[in-house]
């Protein structure tokens, strides 16, 4: 099948900053292109929800638990804050690609998805549990732990950072399709009752079996890197919890310090693999807060006739790594990125930084989800998976 090649420049845009450039996507040909896209994705829709139903009432069945009223309703609160938060960001991701999909193959068939997952009614179930930890199904439903639940104080007003962040998280894999991602290529893992990604209740992950409805094969999103899309969908819905707190007016550092803690609480009970993937978000997530970034990646290459994808895309991180050589640089940064022209040196350095920083972090990502692949003269090479979960929030 012909590669299609799409180069994404990375130019910052930055408001009153950058006047040029674009960051733009497409995907014309996926690994599993079809003219039939509708009708597969209704019938591979409809299987995995039933089959999704079914697993979360067999934990329901007893799992819940008991809350105090007051508990309860800070929980609820902050679960419909969070949704909101979630949903009025993708609204506008699914214009931009209504705007695109007249072009592109891709953005037509993501926007399908996100018009589905933007119908979902999700809601929140507390269910018994020591550990602070969530789980994410495909119909919208939250299984949240009685000990996340109860590690906030409630409070009548305003809005604690860390629960929020949580369920801006999980309700990202829920809007954003990862849940529904992750059920239809499950079967080509062979691993779903061991895939932790995808929230870490133990009782909860070992109700869900290894499905064997061979979604993956039929399932029209599906991508070549259906085994690292449960670790790629953490970092993704962790940089949406960061953008979409901070866009909010909330401390996204306390999201991030709370997830440095579940890491360090989880290698200390001797949850090994649980402290791995904590431990890589971490490390990624801390990208969020400096200025010091690794600078021997210098593009992405995501699909390839090496991985023998359809499809292709650069990530060129010399827009990015240049600006960062330029952060303690006034007058330089100021020639380099006009923008407004009143801005002071600290505003136009904080607006450069942070999307310095956003494409730092994708880079982390990246590279934490493929460890196997070695950096070869500058350039990331690994297979193809959809990388709108990354850059609609560059």
């Amino acid at each position: 099948m012909r590669v299609t090649r799409y180069l994404i420049a990375s130019s910052l845009i930055v408001a009153s900053v950058c006047v040029s450039g674009c960051l733009s996507i497409g995907f014309e040909n996926t690994s599993t292109g079809d003219l039939d896209f509708g009708r597969r994705f209704d019938k591979a829709t409809k299987e995995i929800l039933a089959a999704s139903k079914v697993i979360e009432q067999k934990a329901l069945k007893s799992g819940r638990a008991p809350l105090d009223h007051r508990t309860s309703h800070f929980v609820q609160r902050h679960f419909a804050q969070a949704d909101q938060i979630v949903t009025n960001h993708l609204l506008k991701v699914k214009a931009a690609l209504a705007k695109a999909s007249i072009f592109d193959e891709y953005a037509n068939k993501r926007e399908k998805l996100l018009t589905f997952t933007l119908e979902l009614q999700p809601s929140l179930d507390v269910v018994e549990s020591d550990v602070p930890e969530a789980t994410a199904f495909p119909t919208g439903k939250i299984l949240f732990a009685r000990a996340l639940a109860e590690a906030c104080e409630p409070k009548s007003e305003g809005f604690d950072s860390i629960l929020l962040g949580v369920l801006i998280h999980e309700l990202m894999h829920v809007r954003d399709g990862h849940a529904l991602e992750q059920w239809a290529t499950a079967d080509g893992r062979k691993a779903w009752s061991t895939d932790k990604a995808l929230g870490a209740l133990s009782k909860v992950t070992a109700l869900i079996p290894v499905l064997s409805v061979k979604h993956d094969k039929h399932y029209p999103l599906s991508f070549r890197s259906a085994k690292q899309l449960p670790v790629l969908s953490e970092f993704a819905a962790d940089m949406g919890a960061v953008r979409l707190l901070e866009e909010a007016g909330f401390d996204a550092n306390r999201y991030i310090d709370f997830l440095t803690e579940m890491s360090t609480n989880a290698g200390k009970s001797g949850k090994t693999e649980r402290s791995r993937l904590l431990g890589m978000r971490v490390n990624a997530l801390r990208c969020f807060s400096s200025d010091q970034f690794d600078r021997e990646i210098e593009a992405i290459v995501v699909g390839s006739e090496k991985t023998e994808d359809s499809y292709s895309m650069i990530f060129n991180l010399s827009a990015p790594l240049k600006a960062a050589a330029l952060l303690d640089s006034p007058d330089a940064l100021a020639l380099e990125y006009p923008g407004t022209p009143e801005l002071s040196h600290v505003e136009r350095r904080k607006m450069v930084l942070s999307v310095v920083q956003r494409s730092m972090f994708v880079v982390s990502a990246i590279r934490h989800s493929f460890p196997g692949v070695s950096v070869r003269d500058g350039v990331l090479i690994v297979p193809s998976f959809d990388m709108t979960m990354f850059t609609q929030h560059l």
